[in-house]
C-alpha cells in the first residue's frame, strides 16, 4: 500500500492549477509499475518520491506522464517539494533532490531550503530563436523555438485563449510540445501549451515553458518580476523572476486529495 497525495499547483484553489500526484516510496518500485501507475492516474505528471535509508534529507525523484517517463517536470517538482514541506514526518530546514538526466546520462541534484519550498530555481534564461521549416504552416507569423519545444508569440491574450492547437499535427512535428503566448490584461502575459506526443494534448501550467517565456517577455516588457497566467481548463498564475541572468517561478500549491494506492 502506496500513500499518494494529489497536488494542484499553481493555485491556492484545488479545482484549478495544474494537477500532479505525489507518490512517497520506502522501497524502489520497478519502472513498469511506476509507469503504470502513472497511466491510471492519468495527470500530466505523476511523482515518485523515495528517502535515501543513509540520509532522510536525500530523496530520489523520478517523474511519469501517462505514457513515458520525463527527465523532469517542474509543476510535479513544486508539488512534492509542497508535500514534504507540508506533510513530511521529519523536520528539515534543507533537503536534496537527486535525479539522473537521461538526455546527457548524468546524475542532477537540487537544493530546497524549506523558507522556498514553493519555489522554482529554472536555472539560466534561455534564449527563444527561429526554429526550421516545420514550424511554417502553423498560421501564425511569430514563430519561434525554445529547446523542444515550438513557441507562438501572438497579438492578444484573446487570440490565445481562442487558439485551436492542430494535435494530430503536432505530434508529427520535431518538438516536445507547442507553446503559444501573448500579453495578458490582468498579467504580464499569458500562455497555453500543448505535448500530445507526451500523452497530455493540453498541459494546465507548465513551468519549464515559463523559463522561457519570463526571460522573453522580462526582455520585452522590460521588467525583472512578471506575473502569468496559464489559460487551460484548470488554469493556474505564477510570478517570475529574472535577475543575473537566472528564472525563478514561485507558485501556490495546494492538496486536492489524499490516497492509498493498494499495488
Amino acid at each position: 500500500m502506496l500513500r499518494q497525495y494529489c497536488v494542484k499547483a499553481f493555485s491556492t484553489n484545488p479545482l484549478e492549477g495544474n494537477p500532479a500526484a505525489v507518490v512517497l516510496l520506502r522501497d524502489a518500485l520497478p519502472e513498469p509499475l511506476m509507469q503504470r501507475i502513472a497511466f491510471i492516474n492519468g495527470f500530466p505528471e505523476t511523482v515518485f518520491l523515495r528517502s535515501r535509508s543513509d540520509d532522510s534529507r536525500h530523496y530520489d525523484i523520478r517523474w511519469f506522464t501517462p505514457t513515458r517517463e520525463v527527465s523532469n517536470a517542474g509543476h510535479a517538482t513544486l508539488a512534492a517539494q509542497y508535500v514534504l514541506a507540508a506533510v513530511a514526518e521529519h523536520d528539515w530546514t534543507s533537503i536534496t533532490l537527486h535525479w539522473t538526466d537521461r538526455a546527457p546520462g548524468c546524475e542532477r541534484v537540487s537544493n530546497v531550503s524549506r523558507e522556498k519550498a514553493d519555489v522554482l530555481d529554472c536555472g539560466p534564461a534561455p534564449a527563444l530563436r527561429t526554429p526550421g521549416n516545420a514550424a511554417a504552416d502553423l498560421g501564425v507569423a511569430t514563430k519561434l523555438s525554445c529547446g523542444d519545444d515550438l513557441v507562438l508569440v501572438m497579438d492578444s491574450e484573446d487570440q490565445v485563449k481562442r487558439f485551436d492547437a492542430p494535435l494530430a499535427q503536432l505530434v508529427t512535428l520535431p518538438y516536445r510540445g507547442l507553446c503559444v503566448t501573448a500579453p495578458a490584461a490582468r498579467h504580464d502575459y499569458c500562455a497555453r501549451f500543448f505535448a500530445p506526443a507526451y500523452g497530455v494534448p493540453e498541459d494546465f501550467v507548465t513551468a519549464s515553458a515559463h523559463h522561457y517565456l519570463a526571460s522573453f517577455w522580462a526582455q520585452r516588457l522590460d521588467k525583472s518580476v512578471l506575473s502569468a497566467i496559464q489559460h487551460s481548463a484548470s488554469p493556474g498564475v505564477l510570478t517570475a523572476s529574472v535577475s543575473a541572468g537566472r528564472v525563478e517561478l514561485r507558485g501556490s500549491c495546494c492538496i486536492y486529495s489524499i490516497d492509498q494506492l493498494y499495488v
